[in-house]
């Protein structure tokens, strides 16, 4: 993969989102576990009963506990938005027309382009895993076999670098991080950088005109409601910044994450770091924890690791049937 502006933000957005998740995963279900423990041995008092306060913790613990249940909901409404914007294109599809095969094959997509029956001129890249292109039989018929070419090579660069895979887990990852404002600037320049460096893929593949004839035939993309939620990368968004880059023969800058949502990502970064540090050395350290963890043995009532995972893992697996099914109510009755 080449790190072209596009994965550079890509890369810095999820190296902010793992440092609070490789916490919660280094010593975080340990946290969890003593506080769990502390609950079943002292009642309502855990927080402050025994050495260490844990309220701090709790705190914390709540907070990615909610951006846990928020970046849950994120996926499985993308994941079925997709899945409707892929049966939507199954259902418009048409044959290609040997024109449009002798292009698919010359830009190197081979089977991955579909042709959609709709008066529309639009193109898009969407799916997951194994990513592919729609291209309107409006669009088609309106553009030259060069503008087709520059759009295919647009296309091709989303394609290969999983575009519509790294949207998804980027607002996955800002639903899950509410607290750091960052993530969504990293986002929207992820994204502008992507479709900049696309279109500079099709004016070296095909020559400006090419793509500036074919840009101006897509500003519009389709009005379906799944576009806007689905693993999907196109349309008529971040247009001027296209423009402007066909008029400046450069790449032109991307507003960059104001200082505001640095310093608003730093400093929860610093205090949940902070409180995570700070709790494990208020128990008395990591020994420490893991013996909390046990709880009181003589008395019968501690609980290993094991034991608590297993007591809250049928609480999670309820509220993901839940909301799984709330999603498919709302779906169905939109």
């Amino acid at each position: 993969m080449r790190l072209d502006r596009a994965n550079r933000n890509f890369l810095v957005l999820l190296g902010v989102a793992l440092v609070p998740y490789a916490l919660v995963a280094l010593v975080g279900c340990g946290l969890l576990s003593v506080i769990v423990v502390r609950l079943f041995d002292h009642g309502l008092g855990f927080l402050t009963a025994g050495p260490g306060d844990l309220r701090a913790a709790a705190v914390v613990l709540a907070i990615v506990l909610i951006g846990t249940v928020r970046a849950i909901f994120s996926f499985v409404d993308q994941y079925q938005a997709t899945r409707r914007l892929a049966a939507r294109v199954r259902e418009l599809r048409l044959p290609l027309p040997p024109a449009l095969e002798d292009v698919t094959s010359r830009v190197w997509l081979g089977s991955r382009v579909r042709l959609v029956d709709a008066d529309e001129e639009f193109s898009f890249t969407y799916g997951l895993t194994h990513p592919r292109v729609a291209v309107s039989r409006g669009l088609l018929q309106a553009v030259t076999a060069q503008q087709l070419e520059a759009v295919l090579v647009h296309e091709r660069y989303h394609v290969r670098n999983l575009d519509p895979l790294k949207v998804v887990l980027s607002r996955v990852l800002s639903s899950a991080y509410f607290f750091l404002p960052a993530l969504g600037g990293l986002r929207q320049r992820y994204s502008a950088a992507s479709e900049l460096a696309a279109d500079r893929k099709a004016i070296r593949a095909c020559g400006r005109s090419s793509l500036a004839g074919a840009l101006h035939r897509v500003v519009r993309g389709p009005a379906w409601s799944e576009l806007s939620t689905a693993a999907a990368i196109g349309g008529p968004e971040l247009l001027e910044l296209r423009v402007e880059q066909l008029e400046r023969s450069e790449e032109p800058p991307i507003s960059p994450v104001t200082s505001g949502a640095v310093i608003l990502t730093t400093v929860p970064l610093v205090i949940f770091i902070a409180v995570v540090i700070g709790t494990i050395a208020g128990i008395g350290g990591p020994s420490a924890m893991s013996r909390d963890m046990m709880g009181d043995q003589s008395n019968g009532m501690g609980m290993s690791f094991t034991d608590t995972l297993a007591g809250i893992a049928p609480w999670v697996f309820l509220a993901l049937v839940v909301a799984l099914a709330w999603l498919r109510t709302r779906h169905r009755s939109a």
